[in-house]
């Protein structure tokens, strides 16, 4: 069963333990830079230590509370840097399985492509995208990882793919 709470310096390491792989794979699809991402989600968690007393598990699951923590901490970077958020990538472990090889590099082609178009979204389109497609999260939990109502997530959702669709068209 998954960790829910951040009471000790155990908990802390278990949780680091559970979430870091998907934290920084999420902060590296937005930030492209391995270095900073390290530094990044080291903040996250010294964040999550230092505010531990303020998480309420009855609100949020530990998990979505950390990918909260994770996305404030990319925006202030961001903000702070002044700069525009990189492209997605596809990591290479990430291949599909079961297909022929012409098939694999079609599918590949396709997804890089459609990543590399997510720049033109705004940074609030790209963060909805990659929890529910990247990350898998439901709407519900995306909804509360990024303060939206339900209704709203799921419509920025939408919009956001129409958004993508018609720039990927457009080309």
């Amino acid at each position: 069963m998954p960790i829910n709470q951040l009471k000790t310096a155990a908990d802390l390491t278990e949780a680091f333990q559970e979430w870091n792989t998907s934290l920084y794979r999420y902060a590296y699809a937005r930030v492209r830079n391995h270095q900073t991402v390290e530094d990044l989600i080291q903040e996250v968690f010294i964040k999550a230590w230092r505010s531990r007393k303020s998480f309420d598990p009855e609100k949020s699951s530990l998990k979505n509370w950390l990918y909260a923590i994770t996305i404030n901490t990319i925006r202030d970077y961001f903000r702070n840097q002044a700069v525009r958020p990189a492209t997605t990538s596809i990591e290479e472990d990430e291949k599909p399985d079961e297909l022929n090889l012409s098939d694999q590099i079609e599918n590949q082609d396709t997804i890089k492509f459609v990543f590399k178009q997510m720049r033109q979204l705004t940074d609030r389109e790209q963060e909805l995208l990659l929890l529910r497609y990247r990350e898998d999260f439901d709407i519900p939990e995306i909804a509360e990882i990024v303060g939206m109502e339900y209704s709203a997530t799921k419509v920025a959702i939408h919009r956001a793919i129409k958004r993508l669709q018609t720039i990927c068209n457009n080309l």
